[in-house]
C-alpha cells in the first residue's frame, strides 16, 4: 500500500485530514493545493494569520469551505500560540495525551492526562471510557 502522506509535514497531513471531510481523495488533494498556491506553504503560522475567506476561497474544491476554513485556521493558531507551530511536539506525547491535546478545547497539553495514578480531584467524576472527560 503506497503512503499517502509521504512528502507532507505533520501539519501539512492534519489539514489534509480536515479537508478530507465529506469529499473525495480527488478534491482534498484539490484543497491541498490551493493551500499551497494561495499561501506558498502550509504553515501553523502561515494559517494561523490568513482570514478565514483567503483559506475558504483556497480550499473550495475540497467543499463545505466556510466550516473548513475557520476550524482549519483555530487549529493552525492553537498549534503556533501552545506548541510554536511544531505539532510533531504533540505526537511525541503518550498516545492519549496526544489525542487529548489534538481534540480539546484548542490544542494544549494538560500533564494531568498521563498521569492516572493521581485520584480526581474532590467532587470530580471520572470520565466514562469512551468519553473525551466533557460534562452533559
Amino acid at each position: 500500500m503506497k503512503d499517502w502522506s509521504k512528502g507532507m509535514t505533520a501539519f501539512e497531513v492534519l489539514v489534509s485530514t480536515v479537508l478530507s471531510q465529506s469529499t473525495t481523495i480527488a478534491n482534498e488533494r484539490r484543497g491541498l493545493e490551493g493551500l499551497r498556491t494561495t499561501f506558498g506553504q502550509i504553515t501553523p503560522e502561515i494559517l494561523a494569520r490568513a482570514r478565514d475567506d483567503e483559506i475558504a476561497a483556497a480550499i473550495w474544491h475540497a467543499g463545505l469551505a466556510r466550516q473548513k476554513a475557520p476550524r482549519i485556521r483555530r487549529i493552525a493558531k492553537s498549534i503556533w500560540e501552545a506548541w510554536n507551530g511544531r505539532v510533531e511536539r504533540i505526537l511525541e506525547l503518550p498516545t492519549e495525551a496526544a489525542r487529548a491535546a489534538l481534540m480539546g478545547d484548542g490544542i494544549s497539553y494538560d500533564s494531568r492526562i498521563t498521569n492516572r495514578s493521581a485520584p480526581p480531584s474532590k467532587g470530580a467524576r471520572r470520565p466514562r471510557s469512551g468519553s473525551r472527560g466533557t460534562s452533559r
